[in-house]
């Protein structure tokens, strides 16, 4: 009996293909569509974490 082996894409694979994918959304866009474009596109972390992470850098301990 045979065993099938799942080709998995490497990490590399992945990003490029995602960069990919990005550069083909916003090829035709303006640099305020672009803007609009990342900002609501989803993140890994909602942007309330990221503008949390800032206040914090900036406040003096």
């Amino acid at each position: 009996m045979k065993t099938e082996t799942q080709q998995t894409e490497s990490m590399v694979a992945q990003l490029r293909k995602i960069r990919d994918q990005i550069s083909l959304e916003i090829q035709d866009m303006n640099s305020e569509q672009i803007l609009a474009y990342f900002k609501d596109k989803k993140g890994l972390l909602p942007q309330e974490v990221w503008q949390k992470k800032e206040e914090n850098k900036t406040e003096p301990q």
